[in-house]
């Protein structure tokens, strides 16, 4: 089954760089193809994870331990 989170095709090891900043398509995928995606290490499917879970996780913490600001 093809995964509908787009891939960029990954830098080679030597043109890699901690700095360097990779755009990446954004998609609206079902959960199946972003667990795909997670299993295939797509940079997109864990952008697109991130985005999603992000502000749920950030909630959960500030519930959880408090609010350190």
């Amino acid at each position: 089954m093809a995964s509908t989170v787009s891939p960029r095709t990954p830098l080679p090891d030597d043109e890699r760089s901690l700095g360097a900043i990779v755009p990446l398509a954004r998609s609206q995928s079902d959960e199946s193809s972003l667990v795909e995606g997670l299993i295939e290490r797509s940079p997109a499917a864990v952008a697109e994870l991130f985005d999603r879970y992000a502000p749920l996780v950030r909630k959960m913490l500030i519930r959880t331990l408090g609010s350190v600001v």
